[in-house]
């Protein structure tokens, strides 16, 4: 069974919870929505896990606060012997002290919020004092708890998802870049780019616009946007990969990674008690080879791993990480997915559908993987109100079934009768469709 989301999403936190919810209903299990994003799925035996968006119930306080300060993950992981860039966080009216600091490091360095995700406010490879003060006035609205100074660490920006005991997936975050064809201006380059995101469910709400970090490595390459660049020349023009600022993913094949960072990333999702799931943020030169030799650190650990990333990679392999999540906590409901078994019911209302009851009816049969339509009419007067025809795992469909009777999500509707579908003679139907 496949899970192909097709739901427009608003925020990555909507993005994990329908993707958390969607791999439990494909498993055959029982999803309970309490308040906004608070969730419980449970199987057939009772067994129980409770989520909120997508953290599991059972992370402890203590490690959603270690995890929100990139100082104290520091001190937890240099403890478990997992290298970390070296580094010191300051205030924002310390601006003199963490220059100077920045210039002891010797090398180039990095400007980030000691609290946030999603590489917002991050600044790598800062060489010069010009370049600093932009960092500094760009992480400046995101520095409520400090900001981060530490050394820059050569190498590409790695995400990998730890859940238990093994790596669930990785991947590879390329800043913003664009490769020349001799004809397209930047303008138009950056534009192509846009216009590519918008094919990526993921990438598509991630609406990104040039910034001043932008500009300035255009200015030191003597570039403006109608610049046109020589064909083949490949440009980076941001230092993060941050999907949220035009940057790129590419999934790398967890068989790939070398055995010494598999036993890093592990090292480090163990090091912070009471977490049995997060995403590993890994600067390296080169994951498919041994750390031995090689320039790397891991400089977060993120509570939310925002695995849409994973299912909606911009390059490479999707990877079913939801899935990984719902199996973890109900291994045997991967069983349901070798051999699965569908049920149908038919629903006689005593209305016809309008468009919008349609829309929303439509998004949660998406999510609660079930298919089916209208069943086509005759004519005549017992057939005023519209029946359904809803097929997909059992618990879907009796969960679905049960929604419309207790008439909460569509007060108007009412069931008039429910029998069960013959999956051998289906009627024929009608989709239905979205507005």
């Amino acid at each position: 069974m496949t899970l192909k989301i097709q739901i427009d999403y608003d925020t990555d936190a909507k993005f994990a919870f329908d993707l958390i919810r969607q791999a439990a209903w494909a498993r055959n299990l029982e999803v309970v929505d309490h308040a906004r994003r608070v969730y419980t799925i449970r199987d057939g035996a009772g067994k129980e896990a409770n989520f909120a968006r997508a953290t599991p119930g059972d992370t402890t306080v203590f490690a959603q606060q270690c995890m929100a300060n990139k100082t104290v993950s520091k001190r937890l992981l240099r403890a478990a012997g997992v290298r970390v860039a070296e580094g010191k966080s300051f205030y924002f009216l310390q601006k003199k002290a963490a220059w100077e600091f920045a210039q002891s490091i010797g090398g180039p360095f990095v400007v980030k919020p000691v609290s946030g995700e999603g590489g917002k406010g991050v600044t790598t490879n800062i060489t010069s004092e010009a370049q600093f003060d932009l960092a500094w006035e760009k992480v400046r609205p995101l520095a409520k708890f400090g900001i981060l100074i530490e050394e820059f660490i050569t190498g590409g920006d790695h995400r990998i998802v730890v859940i238990g005991d093994r790596v669930a997936a990785a991947l590879r975050k390329w800043p913003l870049y664009l490769r020349g064809d001799g004809k397209s201006t930047i303008a138009q380059l950056i534009e192509i780019k846009r216009q590519e995101r918008l094919l990526n469910a993921f990438t598509k709400k991630k609406k990104f616009e040039i910034s001043r970090t932008v500009r300035q490595t255009m200015k030191e390459l003597g570039l403006t946007d109608e610049s046109v660049l020589e064909a083949g020349r490949y440009v980076e023009l941001d230092t993060v990969g941050n999907l949220a600022a035009g940057g790129e993913s590419e999934d790398i094949p967890v068989e790939r990674i070398h055995p010494g960072f598999i036993e890093a990333a592990v090292k480090a999702r163990k090091c912070m008690p009471g977490i049995e799931m997060c995403g590993i943020d890994l600067l390296a030169e080169d994951v498919t080879k041994s750390p031995e030799g090689q320039s790397w650190a891991v400089c977060e650990l993120n509570m939310n791993a925002d695995f849409g990333l994973n299912h909606f990679p911009v390059k490479g392999e999707p990877r079913d990480v939801a899935g990984m999540v719902v199996e973890h906590y109900f291994p045997k409901s991967a069983e349901f997915l070798t051999r699965p078994v569908m049920d149908a019911a038919l629903v006689r209302l005593n209305t016809k559908l309008t468009q919008q009851q349609v829309t929303r009816m439509t998004e949660t049969c998406i999510l609660q993987m079930l298919s089916g339509g209208v069943v086509k009419s005759n004519g005549g007067e017992k057939d005023s109100g519209d029946t359904l025809l809803v097929m997909g795992p059992p618990t879907s469909v009796r969960c679905f079934v049960k929604m419309l009777e207790a008439g909460e999500d569509f007060p108007t509707l009412k069931v008039k009768k429910v029998e069960k579908a013959d999956l051998s003679n289906l009627p024929d139907t009608d989709p239905l469709k979205r507005s």
